[in-house]
């Protein structure tokens, strides 16, 4: 029984400080370039994109950015593409709904935890990713009155 993750669309979420959960394959240390055998999942924090250019001491962080960290914990090289997602028990309510907010995208130089690493905003792409799947992909989508596929909210 495969479930699907609900593609954030509402580019106000996720909010300040909220818990992230992110998953991968990637590095498990600065100090190695090996691979990590299994899953791995993590929790961060959202950093504003505000925060985030002042943390970075730069402007190439954009609106159609996510940015977030935690001490000691971090994404790393190879965790790229991977999903990050709305912490399921965020606000003490469990949930069996997935809703992805973002695309692992870029890390810090070997992958220090002091700053944030850059995922890709899911809301500023949720209308190109949902036209793509329901093009190649029927079954996830239902139809319109037009007859035309139409993207259902809660199936992807």
């Amino acid at each position: 029984n495969t479930k699907y993750a609900q593609i954030n669309e509402d580019p106000n979420i996720p909010a300040a400080n909220q818990e992230l959960d992110v998953t991968g394959w990637g590095r498990t240390s600065h100090e190695s370039n090996a691979l990590s055998g299994v899953l791995l999942k993590t929790t961060l924090d959202y950093v504003t994109p505000d925060q985030c250019r002042i943390m970075w001491q730069s402007d190439f962080i954009t609106d159609s950015m996510i940015c977030a960290r935690r001490d000691r914990t971090s994404t790393c090289n190879g965790d790229s593409g991977g999903p990050l997602v709305l912490t399921p028990h965020a606000n003490g309510t469990a949930t069996d709904t997935v809703v992805q907010v973002g695309i692992v995208s870029w890390v810090p130089k070997d992958c220090y935890t002091t700053l944030p690493s850059g995922y890709t905003r899911v809301s500023s792409y949720a209308s190109w990713i949902k036209e793509t799947v329901c093009e190649r992909t029927g079954e996830l989508c239902r139809s319109s009155k037009s007859g035309k596929s139409k993207s259902s909210k809660s199936l992807l």
